[in-house]
């Protein structure tokens, strides 16, 4: 099965953006970004996991015009959270910046979103 992060035409799916692609993408421009401040390969991880909810299956059928809430970005900022947990404070905090960028309000015990 196939997994897409952006859909395009309807019926169509030759325009649609895969999701490995959509994701090694941002990851790289992340890092490129992140170079000047020497967090290339922290900022390559968020965005390598940024939009991990993607994969649900629900997340797909809304691609199809099915009118469906899925949160699909909290499933990598909870990974982030874990990786974090083994590197160090900076770390620790560009992952709840993820997190508070990605708008996860479902996660608990953070900085934007106490319990």
């Amino acid at each position: 099965m196939s997994y897409f992060a952006h859909s395009g035409t309807p019926g169509d799916k030759s325009d649609w953006q895969e999701l490995p692609v959509h994701l090694r993408e941002t990851a790289s421009l992340a890092a490129k970004f992140a170079t000047s401040f020497g967090l290339e390969r922290l900022a390559f991880l968020t965005g390598l996991f940024h939009d991990l909810g993607k994969y649900d299956p629900r997340f797909q059928e809304r691609l199809t015009g099915k009118n469906i809430r899925v949160d699909h970005s909290t499933a990598g900022a909870y990974i982030l959270r874990g990786l974090a947990k083994e590197q160090s404070r900076i770390h620790g905090v560009m992952a709840e910046l993820a997190a508070c960028a990605g708008a996860d309000r479902n996660i608990r015990r953070t900085r934007c979103a106490p319990q």
